[in-house]
């Protein structure tokens, strides 16, 4: 009898532990932002979106700093790497995909470690990816990120996807094309269609940021324009009577 209530407690011990790391992982609700992160980047992380995100924290800029806390809306199941694991094991584990891990961690190589906690997506992240891009197709993705990597491949990620988000944003305005071809192939509107660096094959980023700008990350601030100054050489250029709201690298985005 002693040996079978020992037994039976250190189960229930086990069993208690288990329950108590798992209620504080779904009780997680708060963020602390660290450097190089983004709105778009903890959506992803904690299963929601930028406007979910912005609308709890009632903050409408797409500027955030280091060290500012954020609530996180809903809840978010994580998981701690212990010895022997994987990507596609802990994937396998939560019924998950090895991608949908990747993209919610921010992983992209295979090297975890003891220790390191992973954010697990919820069963309605791919649903919800799936919704945020709207009617865009494959083909949309590819031009899309053809026309990132032509105009913006030496800036930085967020510069990237501010260069999509344009495009889309030309896509949603009555004053352009109401389709991703439309307004890339609109003449004489992109320097990367003229002279054919459009037509390379682009990186894995390019294509990356091509999907954070159709899953709604938009750091241009609804900007239709973008242009580098310094390769504006007319003082008469029409687009110096845009109204530049963002500057982001060697970009200039304007409405």
């Amino acid at each position: 009898m002693k040996k079978r209530g020992k037994i039976f407690l250190v189960l229930l011990l086990t069993v208690t532990m288990l329950f108590t790391n798992y209620m504080l992982a779904q009780a997680a609700t708060t963020h602390t932002v660290r450097a190089g992160e983004s709105l778009w980047g903890i959506a992803q992380r904690y299963n929601t979106t930028v406007n979910q995100l912005k609308s709890t924290n009632n903050h409408w800029s797409d500027t955030i700093f280091v060290g500012d806390t954020l609530t996180v809306p809903g809840n978010a199941q994580t998981y701690t790497v212990q010895r022997g694991d994987t990507l596609q094991a802990v994937a396998n584990r939560f019924n998950i995909s090895l991608s949908q891990l990747r993209s919610s961690n921010g992983i992209w190589t295979d090297m975890i470690r003891v220790g390191d906690v992973l954010t697990i997506p919820n069963s309605t992240t791919q649903t919800n990816s799936q919704q945020a891009t709207g009617s865009y197709s494959s083909q949309d993705l590819d031009l899309l990120a053809r026309l990132i990597y032509g105009e913006a491949r030496g800036e930085s990620y967020e510069g990237q996807v501010a260069v999509g988000a344009v495009i889309l944003n030309r896509v949603e305005s009555p004053d352009f094309p109401n389709t991703v071809r439309g307004v890339v192939y609109q003449s004489l509107a992109f320097e990367a269609i003229m002279d054919g660096q459009a037509y390379m094959r682009p990186n894995e980023q390019a294509y990356k940021a091509a999907r954070a700008a159709l899953n709604g990350w938009d750091p241009s601030g609804n900007a239709l324009y973008f242009y580098n100054p310094s390769g504006v050489h007319s003082p008469t250029n029409w687009i110096w009577t845009r109204t530049v709201i963002r500057t982001i690298g060697n970009h200039h985005f304007a409405v």
